[in-house]
Order: C-alpha cells, then structure tokens, then sequence
C-alpha cells in the first residue's frame, strides 16, 4: 500500500502499527514528512509522543534529590558505625524517628514547596524532638523513656503529614491522600525489601563461586544499613510517581533495579578477572549463573513494557543495552562451563538440560542486543525490541516440553 493511501485508511495504519512496528515505523517517517498538517499525522503525532511531555516521567531532578535523601537516610542510620564513641544502645531508641523521617518531609517539601510557614513549622518539629531526646537522662530501666522512644516516631510521623499537606493542612482530603500513599509505600517497601534480599542472594551467591565471602568484606554492613534506610525513601516517591495514570508495579521496580544488577555483574566480572578465579568444577555456580541470567531478561522485559512507544531514549535503555551485553559474558563463561564439565564428567540430563538452556538464554540476549542497537541508532521502534522478547517464548516453550516430555525416554528414566 503507498504511503499517502494511509491517510485515508486510519484503520489500515492502526493495524500496521500493531502488526507490523518496524514497517509502520518506516512509512510514518515518510507520511510525516509529505503530509506534516494532515490531521490523521498530527493525531498519530500527538499519540506517540505524549509520554514525552515534561512531567509524565522519572525527572532527573527527582532521581538526584532521592538519591541525595536515600543518602542522608543511611548516613544517620550507620552513625554509630562511624563514631566509635556513639553506643548503639543508646542511639538507636531515641534516634529511630529521626532517620527516615526527616528525609521523607525533605521530599515532600522540596518537591511541591508548601510555603515559608510550613517549612519552618516541620523544620521546627523536628529540631525540637531532636534537641528533647538528647537532654533527656541516660537511664536504661525507665518505663517513661521506653514510652518516649515508642511514641515520638508517630508524633514524627505526623509531622511528615504537615509536610506532605502543606497549606492544606486543616483539611480532610489531603490527609486521606497521606494515609492512602502510606499504604502505598508500605507495599513499594515490602516488594524493594524482598527484590533485594532476591539480589543479594544471588550476589553473594555468585561471589560464593569464585571463594570471595561478600558478608565477610568490611563495606558490607555499611551497604545493607544505607540500602535498609533508602527503601522507605525510594517506596515514597515511587508510590507517588505511580499515581500518574498509566504507571504500572512491577516495570517501576525493574527499573530501579536494573542499576543496581549492572553494578552487580560489573563488580563480578571484574573480580573474576582480578582474581583469576575459576568456577568450572562448581555445580552450584551454573544454578546461581541461569538464575541471574533469568533475572536479566526478567528486568529488561519489564523496563520494556513501561516505556512509552515512540518515546526518546532514555537512560534506562541504556542500562538494559550494557546489563544484556554483560550477561552475554556472563552467559559464555556460564557455556564454558558446562563444557568443561561435560568433558570432564561425562553427559547427563541435568547438564545437557543446563546447556540447553543457556544456548537458548544466549541467543534470546544475542537477540535482544541487536535489536536495542538498532534502537538507539533510531532504525527500528521500541516495538521491534519487544517483538524479539515474545517470539522467543514458543522457542522456550518447546524446549521445556522437550525436556519435560523426551528426556525421561531418552535417558531410560534415569
């Protein structure tokens, strides 16, 4: 069909565009270009691009003051470990509050200033609690004090409302919108909490292979405290972000985490390199090496589906360009391997089932690779990227049928 056709057949450029993204991709650039004040061009126009409207994403502003919150948050949380002379016991029940709250007000007062009167009023709270748990008496059998240390953290807690309310604060809608947001964080909290307890399990397993303790190394207890610390921060403005219509769980979350995974294998592969570590003979290493490489084309299908079509690229497609070349390293050396013990031990059907799979995930991240190439060189939509992750599903499909119905008949049941 020739390019000017299409604007007299909307339902033709409709179906193309979901069909067939990469033509659709290719003759739109041309319609637009003949046809710039055609009202169907200006609607397919203002379609495609209306998620890059400033506001409806991840500002980098955003992203700098919750990374600077996140910060703050876990420095007052690993006060004790900096300061010799801070005892745990007594800095721990009379400072919990004043953690993560004071972080949490920062950004509701930074990200939508209420006024002056406001901000002094919060800033205000908060320095006077702070100032009244330091003067109180060292006493470690005090009832009162035990009341102190469990009350203050929700007097603190509603002076992150007032925060969050701003002028608004004598009335009922806003606080019911603080409430709800509540719930929304605890929920945000409890997904980041258990993906990363997910990644570090892999993490220290993955170090595990190659016979580095990661819980032995002297940084660690400084990472889990300003990780721990940073989760409310982080829950609070993805629960806000997820308030724009549109935003989805579980594409928000993979994007936070495809960072850190990248750091993750960086780190690994560089120690392996540095150390000249070698995990052929472990079995355990091949179970740990399918799981992460799982997780990254888990994380890159997710980040996929919340991207807008037409949309820029972002900095999240080059996270997941750079995570899906490393775990193609990954994936060879994962390939050697089983090799190696193949050679060495003989075939089985829990290796060759293994080596299955890891050509399969090779080919599928070769795949994928490709496809964000052409992406960010603007010569294929985001939508071809996605049409390589799902027509890969019937080849993964097949295989596990495979193994699931041929390999007890052609290993006799063994």
């Amino acid at each position: 069909m020739a390019t000017h056709d299409l604007l007299d057949q909307p339902e033709a450029l409709e179906q193309l565009y979901r069909e067939a993204p990469e033509r659709f991709h290719d003759q739109f650039q041309v319609l637009r270009l003949k046809h710039p004040d055609a009202l169907l061009t200006r609607a397919w126009v203002a379609r495609l691009t209306y998620d890059e409207a400033p506001g409806t994403g991840l500002s980098l502003r955003d992203i700098g003051l919750v990374i600077l919150l996140s910060v703050l948050a876990g420095t007052l949380a690993n006060l004790p470990r900096f300061f010799d002379g801070l005892p745990e016991a007594y800095y721990y029940p009379r400072h919990l509050g004043f953690i993560v709250f004071p972080s949490l007000a920062a950004l509701f007062l930074l990200r939508t200033p209420p006024g002056r009167s406001i901000v002094l009023t919060v800033t205000g709270l908060f320095a006077g609690g702070l100032l009244f748990v330091n003067l109180l008496p060292r006493l470690d059998d005090s009832d009162t004090l035990l009341l102190t240390w469990m009350h203050l953290p929700l007097a603190l807690w509603l002076t992150v409302g007032l925060a969050y309310t701003g002028a608004r604060y004598r009335e009922r809608e806003p606080w019911m919108n603080y409430l709800r947001l509540n719930g929304e964080t605890l929920v945000y909290a409890a997904i980041i909490g258990l993906a990363g307890l997910l990644l570090s399990g892999i993490t220290v397993g993955l170090f595990a292979a190659i016979g580095i303790s990661v819980e032995d190394l002297w940084f660690t207890p400084y990472l889990v405290g300003y990780g721990a610390a940073a989760i409310p921060v982080v829950a609070a403005y993805l629960a806000i972000y997820r308030s724009r219509p549109g935003q989805q769980l579980a594409p928000l979350v993979a994007r936070l985490f495809s960072p850190l995974a990248l750091l993750v294998l960086a780190g690994y592969l560089g120690t392996m390199l540095v150390q000249g570590r070698s995990p052929f003979t472990d079995r355990d290493f091949l179970i740990i090496f399918n799981a992460m490489l799982l997780g990254v084309l888990a994380l890159t299908v997710f980040t996929l589906s919340e991207r807008p079509a037409a949309g820029r690229q972002t900095f999240s497609d080059l996270v997941c360009l750079v995570l899906i070349f490393m775990a193609l390293i990954i994936d060879l050396v994962a390939l050697a391997a089983i090799g190696f013990r193949l050679a060495s031990f003989g075939l089985t059907p829990n290796r060759l089932a293994v080596l299955g799979a890891n050509l399969l995930i090779f080919i599928h991240l070769v795949d994928l690779l490709v496809g964000y190439g052409r992406f960010l060189r603007d010569a294929a939509p985001i939508e071809a990227v996605e049409g390589r992750v799902t027509r890969f599903l019937p080849v993964y499909g097949g295989w596990v049928v495979f193994v699931a119905v041929a390999f007890p008949f052609l290993f006799g049941f063994a």
